[in-house]
């Protein structure tokens, strides 16, 4: 194993001038354009052939792709697919791949998340948002009987070609020259990437994960509120820096846009609908049940508007829709305290920072970013509410 060319791009990041951040971001858009040209032959993980031991369950790649015959695409093998070494028993439940076809792609994805009902509850979930057991099994396999039919519409199968993506684009994974900190010189931590259908992989950098109230779209130029400046210190701090990351995003669509289209075109350009069940059905009992659930009712209302002619095989009752809409309403203040914790706080979803010199100066900050929060969520959640979703609980309470 080659140590990593360059310095990590979390020791350098905050000193790059804005001009050295575009150039960065643009290198960024183009590697991934590189990465998703590669043609693929099947769904799955990428492997060096002699590393598989039973050759059978692989795909040989294309000669123009891999001329000396090295690689090929095997089963899936990310976290979400082998459960960890203490629960094996579920692995003989799953389909991990290699698939050609979508549906059969689909259909993995969705008892993926039925064999993972039978892990212990996560840790962090509130069950009237996240949902029980039976609400999880119930839903999936309500995905289960639209997927094969939503897999054979037009707009999917012109963006499901075969391509990889790396997954998780952080601050420290990301190594960039020494001389030059606007070029990247490599990426590590790849034993998660994935070839999948290419409307499943777009996907922003984590540093580069828009604020909220973010608008996509070409046209809308990212500023300040119009009341900024009767706005007290904290949230003037908070305005600054939703603007700033909204710049940093903006820069990342429109050089998608410039050289990555086909990409842009799949993540921005298909309608949430059809893409979002794919990406929603694979992790329901990590992230809950109610995107997915969303997703369903859209696909309800509008069947006929898709072009299907049969009829829908699921359906929806009024107060099924407004009870999905009001758990849809927590589930969403959910996420904005665990997404404001991990942006203030430059986290990944474990808790995970680039670099343990900066443990003691975030561990410091943490109480003092719970207590904005609660002041931030006030309107919709109490001071307790917002502790309880919070990911990363203070040792010492923050004083009110």
């Amino acid at each position: 194993m080659e140590k990593a060319p360059g310095v990590q791009l979390h020791t350098v990041y905050d000193e790059l001038k804005a001009y050295q951040r575009l150039q960065l971001i643009e290198s960024l858009a183009k590697l991934e354009h590189e990465l998703a040209s590669v043609p693929f032959p099947a769904y799955g993980s990428l492997y060096l052939r002699h590393s598989l031991s039973d050759i059978s369950e692989s795909v040989a790649l294309d000669s123009t792709a891999d001329p000396a015959a090295a690689y090929c695409i095997g089963p899936q093998c990310g976290p979400l697919w082998t459960n960890g070494s203490s629960h094996q028993d579920l692995e003989a439940d799953l389909n991990a791949g290699p698939w050609s076809d979508l549906s059969q792609f689909a259909l993995a994805l969705a008892r993926r998340s039925l064999a993972r009902t039978k892990l212990p509850f996560p840790e962090y979930a509130i069950p009237s948002i996240h949902g029980t057991r039976q609400d999880h099994e119930a839903v999936l396999s309500s995905a289960v009987k639209v997927l094969p039919t939503i897999a054979t519409h037009s707009l999917l199968q012109q963006r499901c070609k075969a391509s990889l993506w790396h997954h998780d684009l952080h601050l420290g994974n990301i190594f960039v020259s020494e001389q030059n900190h606007a070029e990247i010189t490599c990426i590590i931590d790849w034993q998660s990437a994935s070839v999948s259908p290419l409307f499943c992989q777009p996907r922003w950098p984590i540093f580069l994960t828009p604020p909220e109230g973010y608008q996509e779209g070409l046209s809308v130029i990212p500023a300040l509120p119009e009341d900024f400046e009767d706005l007290d210190k904290d949230d003037k701090w908070l305005a600054q820096f939703n603007r700033d990351e909204a710049v940093s995003a903006k820069a990342y669509e429109a050089t998608t846009h410039m050289h990555n289209r086909e990409a842009y075109n799949a993540r921005f350009r298909l309608d949430d609908s059809l893409r979002g069940l794919f990406a929603d059905i694979g992790d329901t009992w990590e992230a809950g049940i109610a995107p997915l659930q969303v997703l369903l009712v859209k696909v309800f209302n509008s069947w006929t508007k898709m072009g299907f002619t049969q009829p829908c095989p699921i359906q929806f009752t009024p107060a099924d829709i407004e009870s999905i809409s009001l758990r849809n309403d927590q589930h969403i203040l959910f996420q904005e305290v665990q997404a404001m914790a991990r942006k203030y706080l430059g986290t990944d979803a474990n808790g995970w920072l680039a670099s343990s010199q900066e443990f003691a100066v975030k561990y410091k900050r943490n109480p003092e970013l719970l207590k904005l929060a609660i002041g931030y969520f006030e309107k919709n959640l109490s001071a307790d509410e917002v502790k309880a979703r919070w990911p990363f609980p203070p040792r010492v309470e923050p004083q009110m």
